[in-house]
């Protein structure tokens, strides 16, 4: 959930997972991501109640700005992962983000109900079928009746649509897209805290060749969620259609960096950008990453 907060940049979860022995001090692995903060823990256990303690480390100065503890029994193990999200979010939110998208989001995700409807839609969105996925939307959907004005869930919502049309899940294709469209527009009415609904809206307008209303959602898509490497990925590609590969280079290589581990369409989005301006020599490396041929 941190990932959707505005203003907070995360390195991707499989990257930190090299450190996750432990021998390495928190703030060298900062170090190591050029990161300004981080966030480690330890879990202690006794009798049936389980301790989770967590910190923030100020990666220039090595020093600890935050701590915080949640205790459960060990029989609700999500009523502790609970319990640390409302922590997190709710102290992270005031102490680093100290904005109002930030403060919308930690109110939404302050409610028990909110925060298991947001869970639950996540945990059915990674099994990838029909049925799952529209259990996902109702969930999203159920955060809309508790919170009509919460601006994450619209922003997530079009995802469940764009996956009926896309795997040939709802026997109407059209009405399908109709919906992400939709959906894409709710989102960046509300604001837009997530930046998908205007990424999924300049992606439409880049099929539908609208030069001026693609840039337009690009641009405040990354300027809403400002660590998104999909965001400035997408920015990057309309770019390169649009005739701006030296901007699209730039764009997408800081799309790279924020990705750590990053999905390899984005490097055939950079090997584009490369090609355009005739860089033949960085468009060899940014082919050998992608796993294509010179």
């Amino acid at each position: 959930m941190l990932v959707q907060m505005s203003g907070l940049f995360l390195v991707n979860p499989p990257a930190v997972q090299l450190f996750a022995d432990g021998k390495t001090a928190p703030a060298e692995a900062g170090k190591r991501f050029d990161v300004e903060y981080v966030m480690d823990g330890t879990v202690q256990r006794r009798g049936s109640r389980v301790r989770a303690l967590i910190q923030m480390t100020e990666v220039e100065t090595g020093n600890a700005i935050w701590a915080e503890k949640a205790d459960e029994d060990d029989d609700d193990l999500f009523a502790l992962q609970d319990a640390i999200v409302e922590q997190v979010t709710t102290s992270l939110g005031i102490a680093l983000l100290g904005d109002t998208a930030g403060f919308r989001m930690v109110e939404v995700f302050s409610s028990g109900k909110a925060r298991d409807l947001y869970f639950r839609s996540l945990s059915r969105m990674y099994k990838f079928t029909a049925l799952e996925s529209q259990m996902a939307r109702d969930c999203l959907e159920g955060i809309l009746r508790l919170y009509p004005d919460a601006e994450l869930a619209p922003g997530m919502i079009w995802l469940y649509h764009w996956f009926d049309g896309a795997f040939g899940w709802s026997p109407d294709k059209a009405r399908s897209d109709q919906e992400v469209w939709d959906w894409a527009q709710r989102a960046v009415s509300a604001g837009d805290i997530s930046g998908f609904g205007n990424t999924v809206a300049g992606n439409l307008a880049l099929f539908q060749e609208c030069r001026a209303a693609a840039k337009e959602y690009a641009n405040r898509a990354v300027t809403s969620q400002s660590s998104c490497p999909l965001c400035y990925g997408q920015l990057g590609q309309i770019q390169s259609y649009f005739g701006d590969p030296n901007s699209a280079i730039k764009t997408t290589r800081y799309a790279l960096h924020l990705e750590r581990v990053f999905p390899p369409w984005t490097v055939h989005v950079l090997a584009a950008t490369y090609r355009d301006p005739g860089v033949l020599d960085r468009l060899s490396e940014a082919l050998e990453a992608a796993g294509l041929p010179a």
